[in-house]
This record gives structure tokens, sequence and C-alpha cells, in this order.
């Protein structure tokens, strides 16, 4: 409605980001996290940056993460296919604080039973 009145939108559409909430260490006591995120910071700066250039549509974040978010838009089926085989273990990992995003949920040992 406002685009005639010379008002623009970008829609930013950012994976993982890295808060000041964020602990510094992980469950093993490590020291920095195995997840990939975008700094809040970076976040913004390529927010500013689209928005400046008149995009219209912008996707922050680190592989595996836009790999995914690609394949859900433009092959769903094989995107929503890849996110039920890798869901649960993903809900496992969070629930033990560890990487919800590493390659290992989809390529990983299968559990013994």
């Amino acid at each position: 409605q406002l685009c005639q009145k010379g008002i623009k939108v970008t829609v930013v559409c950012p994976g993982p980001i890295k808060t000041s909430n964020d602990h510094e260490t992980s469950t093993s006591g490590q020291k920095g996290s195995a997840e990939k995120r975008v700094s809040s910071e970076r976040c913004a700066q390529l927010t500013i940056i689209a928005a400046s250039h008149g995009l219209k549509e912008v996707w922050i974040s680190y592989q595996p993460v836009l790999a995914v978010m690609y394949l859900v838009q433009y092959m769903p089926a094989i995107g929503y296919w890849l996110m039920d085989k890798i869901g649960g273990k993903r809900v496992e990992a969070a629930a033990q604080k560890g990487n919800t995003y590493s390659l290992s949920l989809l390529f990983g040992k299968k559990k013994v039973q």
C-alpha cells in the first residue's frame, strides 16, 4: 500500500544469531561454541546494507542452516524431508545443550538400542 509513497520493504530472514544471552562455554566446559552463529552486530550491519541497496529479501546465516532454508524455499519436498530426518535429533541435541546445527545430525551415527 505504501510503495506508491516511496516506502520500500526489505524482508530479513536471519538464521541463528549470537546474542549477549549466549553462553561462551559449551556443556563440556570448553571455551567457544561449535555452533556458527552470526553476531548480532553483523546481522544488523547486513540488514542495513540490504535495506540501503533496496533488496527485497535477505537471508543471513552460516551453513548448513542457509542451505536448508534454500531447500525449503525452492525444493520444499526435499527440504521438508531433510527437516523431518534431523528434527528429532535436533530436539535431543537442544535438550543436551549441544550443537543443533551440526551436519553430524544428518550424517551422524545411529543409536544402538
